[in-house]
């Protein structure tokens, strides 16, 4: 980098200093890496011309700390702008962006870095302020696109979305469009390794670039083939993937995989697929997910895995079975979690995300808006002499957002009336309950709050509160009186509460 565009550089992250939120023209500490993200735009959801939206997870960014597990941030958006400091032992920490609500993007930034984010149409693109590195090594997938592919996505993502790639052939079935895909994408892997050794080869890129997108193209590579296979209803047996896993982290025998390869984010999400598949399926009414329980054990007892990858992944499984397990499931899984981990900030994880605290299963904890924390039953004691009317929500549910108008018009009938409206959210993210609470009107509510224990309560257990919306009516007495009550957008409910408040 000559000195004239060092000096240019250093100008611009002096002035970044006002306007990004607590950043410093230097780092407090080496071990970390400062992200900032100048005007941001939303990539991880994506409208398209048909008016569909394309959505891949729920956050902008997401890395693997120094416990191998996955972190997730979303900054402000544009016009805002915002700081992301990722705080690492680590030499290298890999960082996937969101792109365009379709798939995500691979950076590898070194300990010690400081990073801006710039954006143009949605397409992220990362400086380097503090060292020189060439655009191959800071903006490889932005290289791909310029170098291999005929279209701003690769034929492995188009095979995969057929809302983009069947809009591009009109007429087609999708299974001729995805037959198509499946042999584009074949044809670009190989042209991909051809100059992806090329660029290693002339020392364009570093050994750690080289192979962190070696090890992301053999995996996508596997799992195309692998769903083709489920797509042509052929054969793919289970073992296939454990070589494949062996081959990509250069295994052989019983060795075990190295928690460097782990650090590859693409990889670790391919094992936790290996452990997932196979582990029996159960399946319910709206869902088929692997028995998490199976998950757990056959992670507890693999060969494959070092202590600390282990335990990286017994919790990973472990927030899947919480959330989808029984309450019996989730005491007796957090015990074996307990005595199979070491790691005291992964046990303490655990507990503060879902409030496993058992002394507490048979209330029902709530918090309100000013923090304020309280049991349902005192709660429901002090409204005797009222009929009580629960409406379980989410900020993340669209149905329940979609009858609350009704239900606060159904309070507003009742004005006056021995009737009380309460408003019990299940989301788990705090910020995401108030924002929404504001939003649609509820956070004035005087009863409106937060469960702090709905993975451990054995009230929502015995009830089967297991999806929302769901409505319940207390009488006067303080007695449920209906555990399974009508929504708030028709007259059956107004004729049960008049009921109610009649005795």
């Amino acid at each position: 980098m000559n000195t004239l565009c060092f000096l240019t550089q250093f100008a611009w992250l002096i002035s970044l200093v006002f306007w990004f939120p607590g950043t410093q023209p230097q780092s407090e500490s080496e071990n970390q890496i400062v992200i900032l993200f100048d005007q941001a735009s939303i990539n991880f959801t994506h409208q398209l011309p048909s008016g569909s939206t394309m959505a891949i997870g729920n956050s902008e960014i997401r890395y693997l700390d120094d416990n191998l597990i996955e972190q997730r941030f979303t900054p402000r958006y544009a016009p805002d702008k915002d700081t992301l400091i990722i705080k690492s032992q680590r030499e290298w920490i890999e960082l996937s962006h969101a792109y365009k609500g379709a798939e995500t993007w691979s950076f590898l930034f070194q300990k010690g870095d400081t990073v801006i984010f710039t954006y143009n149409d949605k397409t992220p693109h990362a400086t380097i302020v503090n060292r020189s590195a060439n655009t191959y090594e800071t903006n490889y997938n932005l290289e791909k696109i310029n170098k291999i592919y005929q279209d701003s996505f690769p034929a492995y993502t188009l095979f995969f979305r057929p809302s983009l790639s069947m809009a591009r052939h009109p007429g087609k079935t999708m299974q001729e469009v995805q037959s198509l895909y499946f042999k584009k994408a074949l044809a670009e892997f190989q042209i991909e390794k051809i100059w992806l050794d090329s660029l290693f080869e002339s020392k364009a890129i570093s050994k750690k670039v080289y192979q962190l997108y070696t090890y992301e193209s053999e995996v996508k590579l596997v799992t195309l083939r692998k769903y083709n296979s489920m797509r042509l209803k052929l054969p793919y047996p289970n073992d296939s993937l454990l070589k494949s896993i062996k081959l990509i982290s250069n295994l052989s025998g019983s060795n075990q995989i190295s928690d460097e390869t782990l650090q590859n984010m693409t990889v670790k999400g391919f094992v936790t697929g290996y452990f997932h598949s196979i582990a029996p399926m159960i399946s319910t009414s709206n869902s088929r997910l692997p028995d998490y329980k199976a998950v757990y054990d056959s992670i507890s007892r693999s060969p494959l895995l070092s202590k600390k990858a282990k335990e990286s992944f017994l919790f990973e499984t472990m927030n899947f079975l919480v959330q989808q397990g029984s309450l019996e499931e989730i005491k007796k899984y957090s015990s074996k979690f307990d005595r199979d981990v070491e790691n005291v900030a992964l046990k303490n994880a655990i507990k503060k995300n879902f409030n496993l605290d058992f002394n507490q299963a048979k209330q029902l904890v709530l918090k309100n808006l000013n923090g304020d924390t309280l049991f349902l039953s005192d709660l429901l004691k002090s409204l005797r002499n009222k009929v009580v009317y629960l409406d379980f929500w989410a900020s993340w549910c669209a149905p329940c957002l979609q009858s609350l108008p009704a239900s606060i018009a159904l309070k507003e009938e009742h004005l006056g009336d021995a009737v009380e409206f309460i408003y019990l959210s299940i989301d788990e993210n705090e910020e995401q309950w108030k924002r929404a609470a504001a939003k649609h009107k509820i956070n004035g509510q005087a009863h409106s709050f937060l469960i702090l224990n709905r993975y451990t309560s054995s009230w929502l257990d015995e009830l089967k509160v297991n999806a929302i919306p769901r409505y319940m009516i207390f009488n006067k007495q303080g007695i449920l009186a209906h555990k399974n009550a009508p929504g708030p957008g028709g007259e059956e409910v107004k004729k049960l509460l008049a009921k109610y408040l009649a005795e």
